[in-house]
Formats: C-alpha cells, structure tokens, sequence
C-alpha cells in the first residue's frame, strides 16, 4: 500500500483533499475562492484540523512551507518528458529517510514535543518489532 493512501486513511477525506488542493493550486485563498469561503474562514477551518495534532499537523505544516516558501505559483500540470527525469523504483528506505529529515527542519520550539512524538511513530511504523 502506498504511503499517500496510508496517510488519507489516517486523516478526514474533507481535510485531505483540502491539502492536495491547496499543493496543487500553490495558494490557500485561490483554494477558498474555489470553494466558495472566505479566506479567513477557510483558513480557520484548516486550523481546527491541524489542532487535532499528529498527521493533521503535518500536513498543515505542509501548506505553511508551502505559503511561505512557494508562494503562489502555480505547480505545473502533466509533463510527460518530466518522467524521463524522475528516479524508479525508490524503496521505502528512501522515502521515510526524507519525511524523517522533512520532519527534523521543520522542528521549533512551539512543536518539538509534537513533532518528535511524530516521527518516532513515523519510523516505528518502518521498523519490524518496533
């Protein structure tokens, strides 16, 4: 099972597909508009679900990196010579290596304890009889 599907299992459908728009549109008041909300009550519900903690929290921090150090440019759609360009067959090892180190930039004061909790589930989840 992948990880994408893994980790919308574990969240709200609603707050999932949020996410996945605001990466994708690069702009969370471009996301509003489109869902016919306010900027501010948009955002506010965004927040609820991040309070809940754990993955809500990260994927939220995923729209923060996103707002802060993207901005809002548009992703661009499907290239296929774009794959050409991409590494296969990348094995787990790989993957949590980089949500692991994803995690430890991401870490401050005001979400240490958090975050550590985070990531040790995050590994633990990799590891046999962990």
């Amino acid at each position: 099972m992948s990880a994408l599907v893994r980790i919308a299992r574990r969240v709200e459908p609603e707050f999932f597909q949020w996410v996945l728009m605001i990466l994708g549109k690069g702009s969370v008041s471009g996301v509003a508009r489109d869902l016919g909300l306010s900027g501010s009550t948009f955002d506010e519900r965004l927040k609820r679900y991040a309070d809940k903690g754990g993955l809500h929290r990260t994927l939220y921090s995923l729209v923060a990196v996103r707002r802060k150090g993207l901005g809002a440019k548009s992703v661009e759609g499907f290239n296929e010579l774009f794959l050409g360009h991409q590494k296969s067959g990348e094995n787990d090892e790989s993957d949590i290596l980089r949500r692991v180190l994803d995690g430890l930039e991401a870490l401050n004061p005001s979400n240490f304890q958090s975050m550590v909790r985070e990531l040790i589930e995050l590994v633990q989840e990799y590891l046999p009889d962990a």
